[in-house]
């Protein structure tokens, strides 16, 4: 793996750890929200909330190397977590004959995966717009998690989890508002001089007016502003029937695609 997408799996790496790092104990206990490093492979489940983006093991190849007793862990601790559907996220270099034998094997199916995204540190240009983009307050996180639980499809009893992201600090939670109303969201979380883009949602009526590409201009803005050397961000894979709003703001914005990352679940 080259140094550039080491640092963009990294980077998410660390961003999913402070996540957990963010959430009180007492909202972990009731999530059943756990943590585990397997073998250099961050392992997160979430039993009480279940959601892709929380149960999911990240960094597969990026510390050790990658082999059959790494991935037999895994799938035991989310077995013995009463987890049954997550993503065993793989990077392209963690790909060989022996794993992708031991994945079909076990009952694996490759899903869509996800494409990285880099960009380095270009000034870009914020024109004007109709929505004021703007840090959140932490009396505006539970909103700001209002808006993004229905985006990314997580349940309900996910939104505390996410409005908790504003106690980490390096979690940087921005919004988009008509009105004095936040109807988007997007989130920087920054580390060694490099920001990790997520988070990005809009509430239904106000899709398609600039709302998301004007906030992620902002956001890059921002990231310049803290020093930030390079910019991460992910999304699903371009398939041919996806609309793919999400794909297109992230490169017209200057970003360029870096990878695909493969997704394994038992489902």
């Amino acid at each position: 793996m080259d140094e550039i997408s080491y640092k963009a799996e990294w980077i998410e790496t660390e961003a999913l750890i402070a996540l957990h790092e963010a959430t009180p104990l007492d909202l972990k206990a009731e999530l059943s929200l756990t943590l585990e490093s397997i073998n250099g492979v961050t392992c997160s489940a979430c039993l009480e909330a279940p959601s892709i983006l929380l149960n999911r093991a990240l960094g597969y190849g990026l510390k050790k190397v990658a082999d059959e007793t790494t991935l037999e862990k895994i799938t035991s601790f989310y077995r013995n977590s009463g987890i049954h559907e997550y993503f065993l996220q793989i990077t392209p270099d963690s790909i060989n004959s022996e794993v992708l034998a031991w994945l079909t094997k076990n009952g694996l199916k490759k899903n869509r995966g996800w494409m990285k995204f880099v960009r380095h540190n270009k000034a870009i240009q914020c024109p004007e717009s109709i929505f004021e983009f703007r840090k959140i307050t932490p009396i505006e996180a539970t909103e700001f998690a209002r808006v993004v639980i229905p985006a990314f499809d997580m349940p309900e009893q996910a939104q505390p989890l996410i409005a908790n992201l504003h106690r980490h600090p390096r979690w940087h939670l921005y919004g988009a508002f008509s009105s004095g109303s936040l109807v988007g969201t997007g989130a920087l979380f920054i580390k060694n001089q490099i920001a990790y883009y997520d988070w990005a949602a809009t509430a239904p009526k106000f899709r398609e007016q600039g709302c998301q590409s004007g906030l992620l201009r902002y956001l890059i803005s921002e990231a310049i502003n803290s020093n930030c050397h390079m910019m991460v961000s992910t999304t699903g894979e371009a398939w041919p029937d996806d609309p793919q709003h999400s794909y297109h703001n992230i490169l017209k914005t200057g970003f360029k695609e870096t990878y695909v990352r493969e997704n394994w679940s038992l489902t």
